[in-house]
């Protein structure tokens, strides 16, 4: 990261240096100081979509959800098909609790990614915590073929089957998640 330092203090206008130096301080884990990078980049450059994408995921990774939903809907207007970006806003609402609102992002990212079963299982979750139980366990249960090994798919689809009073199956997917 020094190199890079160097680099953006000898040449301030070089956004590529900028992008490379925010990445290092990320990947070292010194996520504030990289918040306050591409914070400074944005001043410089505010279209900058690369510097709203990288910053808006350092604040999901300090579970800042408020600061880095504008930053992360503000980039998906440059790429509207960006499935992680999607799965990201969705993320972050669920985040928030705000459900209903996860929900449509969610749900395009499974359309762009129908095998990743992360977005089937946060998609499950929020339905779960909206009380509708069948595409809870539906969502889930579809993140568990996907990937058999995820215990937060099986404690939602627990939930979810718990709630809507079949508690023999709500038990073994607890079960589960505790072997």
């Amino acid at each position: 990261a020094a190199i890079l330092e160097d680099i953006v203090e000898a040449d301030p206008d070089n956004l590529y240096a900028y992008h490379l130096l925010g990445r290092a301080l990320t990947s070292r884990g010194d996520k504030w100081r990289a918040i306050e990078l591409f914070s400074t980049v944005l001043e410089k450059w505010p279209s900058d979509p690369e510097a709203r994408h990288q910053r808006g995921l350092i604040y999901i990774d300090v579970e800042k959800y408020d600061e880095a939903l504008p930053d992360l809907v503000e980039y998906l207007k440059s790429d509207p098909e960006d499935s992680e970006v999607l799965f990201d806003i969705g993320y972050v609402y669920n985040g928030r609790e705000e459900f209903e609102t996860a929900i449509p992002y969610l749900t395009r990212y499974i359309e762009l990614k129908p095998d990743d079963f992360e977005g089937w299982s946060q998609r499950g979750y929020a339905y779960s915590q909206l009380w509708m139980h069948v595409e809870a366990i539906a969502d889930c249960s579809k993140a568990i073929e996907l990937n058999s090994e995820d215990a937060l798919s099986y404690g939602n689809r627990a939930n979810a089957f718990y709630r809507s009073g079949e508690a023999d199956k709500a038990f073994a997917d607890y079960q589960t998640t505790i072997d």
